[in-house]
């Protein structure tokens, strides 16, 4: 019975073989290692540009709402020590708009009478100087509205106008002053529409003022509107891969997206709702559903770390900063950049290490060839005389040298 053949392979190839094996398991363990040490170290470096970012934007947004803290509480100083009359709505006038020229980014200031219903406020006009504009009772007892502006020290009636039914007590900060008696941040809402602004939402800081005895004498405000917020961010977001927004947590639980680097992306009316989950930036919404929502997840980015998520078959990374000191607004402040932004030059050095790794892998290959059949050589010729000695061939052949 004849005997299969077994399969043999030259020395000269298994030791090639071998040769490439260990050096394309070498070359495969440096790019891994090399790999994820350049991924950490991005990710690191991620991890502080969006930590600092994040900062950035918290001071911003604290400089701003110190505007508002400080200018109610000196006006409530004023008003208590009488430096100020609040029934002379010409004196109180102008010192609110000389306030706000001076509070450049806050919109409106203000102060609401109880008894009454009187009211005054100046605002920034469009294109236009400051404009105080007061809801009072005029000669004959029909309320009116009267604009007029400030030139220096001097007063100038602009018009009178019917009432539009404007009444401060009516007024989400108002209300909400009142029930909590000391000095509260509204949620966003819907300022009372004016000719020139339009019905823009925004946020007030209001404070309730009393007498000696405990009774509510009057409210002050001090609002800026979102437009404020979008321009900072819209500058942040040109620093930076990314970009940043601001969510606010609501009384009833929900989260709402209040300040975006692209207005457009907010809701454009006061009837449109502004719940994120129908919010025109999915990423930005994706991100609170993912990781704002999940308190495990919460806690790990306050606690400075940068999370994955997906939103749109695109990755991205993200981190979260909430306002946690007493008087705060309950808002948070998120930071989104794309994975493949971060990760761009890693991916890149990781293309580049493989061709050339390849291409010395390839050379490598021809090398060990060489050598593998410059070894091989004097073994073959030894076992060419071993086979010839064997079949009593003893003729005399040359000595071969070998290095």
């Amino acid at each position: 019975m004849k005997k299969s053949a077994r399969k043999t392979f030259t020395f000269g190839l298994l030791l090639a073989a071998v040769l490439l094996f260990m050096l394309a398991a070498s070359l495969s363990l440096m790019a891994v290692i090399s790999s994820w040490f350049t991924r950490r170290s991005v990710e690191d470096l991620s991890e502080r540009i969006v930590q600092q970012t994040l900062a950035r934007v918290e001071l911003r947004i604290d400089a701003l709402l110190a505007q508002a803290v400080n200018h109610n509480s000196q006006m409530l100083r004023l008003l208590d020590g009488r430096q100020i009359d609040s029934e002379n709505f010409v004196q109180l006038g102008g010192y609110l708009a000389h306030s706000l020229e001076v509070f450049e980014e806050l919109t409106y200031l203000g102060y609401g009478r109880e008894t009454n219903g009187d009211y005054i406020f100046a605002e920034r006009v469009p294109h236009g100087p400051v404009r105080v504009r007061e809801y009072v009772a005029d000669e004959s007892g029909q309320r009116v509205i009267r604009d007029s502006r400030w030139q220096g020290a001097r007063r100038e009636i602009i018009q009178t106008l019917p009432w539009d039914g404007y009444d401060p007590r009516k007024r989400p900060f108002y209300q909400l002053a009142v029930q909590s008696r000391t000095n509260v941040w509204t949620e966003t809402y819907q300022f009372w529409q004016s000719n020139e602004r339009g019905a823009v939402p925004g946020v007030t800081y209001a404070t309730p003022r009393f007498d000696a005895d405990g009774r509510l004498l009057g409210v002050l405000n001090a609002d800026f509107d979102l437009a404020a917020l979008a321009h900072f961010l819209a500058e942040v977001k040109a620093e930076i891969p990314g970009y940043a927004f601001v969510v606010e947590r609501r009384a009833d639980g929900a989260r709402r997206l209040i300040a975006h680097p692209d207005p457009a992306l907010l809701p454009q009316s006061a009837t449109e709702t502004n719940a994120l989950a129908f919010a025109r930036d999915p990423v930005a919404a994706a991100f609170v559903e993912q990781v704002m929502m999940s308190e495990a997840r919460l806690q790990s980015v306050l606690g400075g770390k940068i999370l994955s998520f997906d939103a749109q078959d695109r990755g991205y990374f993200g981190s979260v900063r909430r306002f946690e000191h007493a008087g705060d607004p309950p808002w948070a402040i998120g930071l989104i950049i794309p994975r493949d932004d971060v990760m761009a030059t890693v991916h890149m050095n990781d293309r580049r290490a493989f061709w050339i790794g390849l291409g010395c892998l390839t050379l490598t290959a021809l090398v060990a060839v060489r050598v593998a059949r410059r070894i091989a050589e004097p073994l073959r010729q030894l076992s060419r005389e071993a086979r010839a000695i064997g079949r009593l061939e003893l003729q005399h052949t040359p000595d071969g040298g070998s290095r």
